[in-house]
């Protein structure tokens, strides 16, 4: 089986920096200095294990646009380096986009959130289609609508969640309810400190049918009960046959009685 590639050639360039744009993603909030600066360090030190993977930019020849790597790149702004390693692809536009969700697919820096957002943006756009972006992730079309879903959660639900670390499957679990359940739910959460398996377990309680207790038969007045007693004696006097009704106060009951005399 011949597998596509993308690749002009497999060999490293040396791109300058000032020659990069970074254009159509998302921001991610998860990039912080200190991450960066740690990462920066660690490159500094050990090399760049990995280089970064640009597309030509089909309006502007001399410059190229960025597929893959921006923590890498921002790393190296960090350094002050002027030019950073290079592979260049041969990219669609869409191509593009499927290839950087792939390679972020199972990356921990970018949150469920921030990959829905991008998913988002690129159907928004009309890049591709749900179908080909279901492929390009190697999911089925299902899965990839589970995970549009959580686009339906509000800026303050997001930023809990990612706050307090809950994974994929809580999300999916508190998606099943409306948003003022949600929101009591994550109050419950927040003032107990709930851990991610805690909170997974809190809502499958609440998920849980709740059993109503039966309510036992009671006797609210003798004048009903009587009162059918009555009805019925008249009903036998009519038909010729003596009938009366009465009732008896027991120690622990009280006792009804149609008494109908013998002919």
């Amino acid at each position: 089986m011949e597998i596509k590639t993308f690749y002009i050639s497999e060999k490293i360039n040396k791109i300058k920096i000032s020659d990069i744009t970074v254009k159509n993603r998302i921001k991610f909030k998860n990039l912080y200095d200190e991450e960066i600066s740690t990462l920066a360090a660690s490159i500094k030190k050990n090399g760049l294990i990995e280089p970064i993977y640009l597309r030509r930019d089909i309006k502007n020849s001399k410059r190229y646009i960025l597929v893959d790597g921006l923590r890498r790149l921002n790393a190296f702004e960090f350094l002050g380096a002027k030019t950073i390693p290079a592979i260049i692809l041969s990219l669609t536009d869409a191509e593009a986009d499927m290839v950087f969700l792939s390679e972020n697919e199972n990356k921990k820096h970018i949150s469920i959130f921030e990959k829905a957002l991008y998913m988002g943006e690129i159907l928004k756009n009309s890049r591709i289609t749900k179908n080909e972006l279901a492929d390009a992730l190697g999911i089925s079309l299902k899965a990839l609508e589970k995970k549009l879903c959580i686009l339906n959660l509000g800026e303050d639900e997001r930023e809990i969640i990612v706050n307090h670390n809950f994974d994929e499957e809580f999300i999916y679990m508190f998606l099943d309810f409306e948003a003022e359940k949600r929101r009591e739910i994550l109050n419950k959460i927040i003032v107990k400190s709930l851990t991610n398996s805690e909170a997974k377990k809190y809502i499958e309680e609440l998920k849980k049918p709740e059993v109503k207790p039966i309510k036992t038969a009671t006797i609210t007045s003798d004048k009903i009960i009587l009162n059918s007693i009555e009805r019925m004696a008249g009903h036998l006097n009519e038909s010729g046959i003596k009938a009366k009704c009465f009732k008896n106060e027991l120690e622990k009951s009280t006792e009804y009685v149609l008494a109908i005399e013998r002919g």
